[in-house]
């Protein structure tokens, strides 16, 4: 079960933020969710814990799978082709 709450981020920290997931492909809510449950996992491996258990137990093994966006393709100017 997903819950929402407000986030209130520094507005730098914000726009580093944007900057990223739009270079990756990936939506800001992924790209804070990979960032927790990377956190939460180093912590816990830190005391033992496997990762892949930490994955399982926060329920996230299928968030982390996620595709990022497809880049899209620079067309190219038919004038740019001659007829052969």
């Amino acid at each position: 079960m997903y819950k929402t709450f407000p986030l209130r981020l520094p507005s730098t920290l914000r726009q580093a933020i944007d900057k990223r997931v739009k270079k990756d492909g990936l939506s800001v809510n992924q790209f804070l969710v990979a960032a927790a449950v990377e956190k939460i996992s180093t912590l816990s491996m830190a005391e033992g814990v496997s990762e892949a258990s930490v994955y399982k137990k926060l329920g996230v093994e299928d968030v982390l799978n996620f595709k990022q966006k497809p880049e899209k393709k620079k067309s190219i100017p038919l004038k740019n082709f001659t007829d052969q």
